[in-house]
């Protein structure tokens, strides 16, 4: 078998292994880096997972079982080695997500893109569609909790919290710019900016710069209205992923403040 018919048997193998784990384990998010030494394919692959650990080595090895995509695999600190000859090796790591959100360490998003190999173009770009628009959703969702914490604090006139639950929303709304201009989690907010029109910049730098605690009130109400300039625009397939009614209650009780 000559070298490009290997590589390609490989990527079918890597594909197989993909879509086993987007559709058999509940999975939040998958990074993936593709390193070549010499001859060897190498790949970094990151799974962000509410699975059990016991429970996702059993759907690996069951997944190796059936395809035989694999002669050697074992798991060591929180990692599985998976190898195929001496030209293929995939390192996947095991990130447990406590919470609805991603536990990914920084240095990851730093070095990790979302990437799918596939010789299907039209497919492979619907997968990392769905996978970008699944980050826009938690990152709504979470900042929808924040929201709810800053009206409950507010109300209850308990404002050093209200101001710490405006500042995590603070931080929703960067990584949701971030995600909508750039596509990428917490970039350089320079980036953000040249992406934005004249009057988003005004709006964003203007309740960045009431963002105080002795103004908790108006900062409220000039984020509100910022993001839900970007909330009311966003595709379907991703309204339908989130509570938007929620979103506009909230709105609501916060401009009533």
């Amino acid at each position: 078998m000559n070298t490009n018919d290997k590589n390609i048997l490989n990527i079918e193998k890597f594909n197989r292994l993909i879509s086993f784990i987007s559709t058999k384990i509940c999975c939040d998010c998958i990074y993936v880096e593709k390193t070549n030494f010499e001859n060897i394919n190498y790949y970094l692959l990151h799974v962000v997972t509410k699975t059990d650990k016991q429970l996702f080595i059993e759907l690996i090895n069951d997944f190796n079982d059936m395809t035989e995509s694999f002669e050697n695999t074992y798991f060591e600190n929180n990692v599985f080695y998976l190898l195929s000859g001496n030209d293929l090796m995939i390192k996947l790591f095991y990130d447990y997500n406590l919470e609805d959100k991603l536990m990914v360490n920084l240095d990851y998003k730093e070095k990790y893109d979302i990437v799918y190999l596939d010789s299907n173009l039209e497919k492979n770009e619907s997968i990392i569609n769905e996978a970008y628009e699944n980050k826009i959703v938690l990152t709504i969702n979470k900042m929808l909790l924040n929201l709810n914490e800053y009206v409950l604090f507010y109300k209850a006139k308990d404002y050093v919290l209200s101001f710490n639950s405006l500042n995590k929303v603070n931080d929703d709304i960067i990584r949701f710019l971030s995600l909508h201009y750039m596509k990428e989690d917490f970039c350089k907010l320079t980036n953000v900016y040249s992406k934005m029109t004249k009057k988003e910049f005004k709006d964003f730098e203007t309740y960045q710069k009431m963002l105080k605690f002795d103004r908790i009130n108006e900062t409220g109400k000039l984020m509100i209205w910022f993001i839900s300039e970007y909330v009311k625009n966003l595709p379907i397939s991703i309204i339908s992923k989130i509570n938007i009614d929620y979103f506009f209650r909230l709105k609501k009780e916060i401009l009533g403040f």
